[in-house]
């Protein structure tokens, strides 16, 4: 292998581990974000079954704040709002990446094409830098003219 190969694989390694930290946060935040849509959604209604007493019954009003809490504490409905999230978190994150994923998958897999791949991937990550990181060629709508 030349040295553009051995470049072009370490690029590739280094987007791979980049797109997956950024689609792992991304996934993190949407998960935690479903979460708290979800208790919003389910808690007042629970709330006010649990303040709902047709008898004044001691037991019976701390018979319904314990499933309260219970509900409040460890609902199913969070863990799978959390797991849809941070699917759908993760998904998002590596469609908006796709074209990068790609180059770096291709830039590892592939011996012959590693290099084309590469300055593909090279190409992308000087869009990024210019047009994300220092907003080349963004249209600025705040600036008064």
């Amino acid at each position: 292998m030349n040295k553009l190969t051995i470049i072009s694989k370490v690029a590739g390694a280094i987007a791979i581990a980049g797109i997956g930290f950024d689609a792992h946060k991304s996934a993190v935040r949407r998960a935690r974000e479903n979460v708290k849509i979800g208790i919003a959604d389910r808690l007042p209604d629970a709330f006010l079954h649990s303040r709902r007493l047709d008898e004044t019954s001691y037991i019976t009003s701390k018979l319904k704040d314990r499933v309260f809490q219970e509900d409040v504490d460890g609902a199913l409905s969070d863990k799978f709002n959390a797991l849809t999230g941070y699917l759908g978190g993760m998904f998002d994150q590596v469609v908006s990446n796709i074209i990068p994923l790609g180059c770096a998958i291709g830039a590892l897999v592939t011996n012959k094409a590693s290099k084309f791949f590469g300055i593909g991937l090279g190409l992308c990550g000087i869009k990024y830098l210019l047009s994300d990181v220092f907003d080349v060629g963004r249209v600025k709508h705040f600036d008064i003219e």
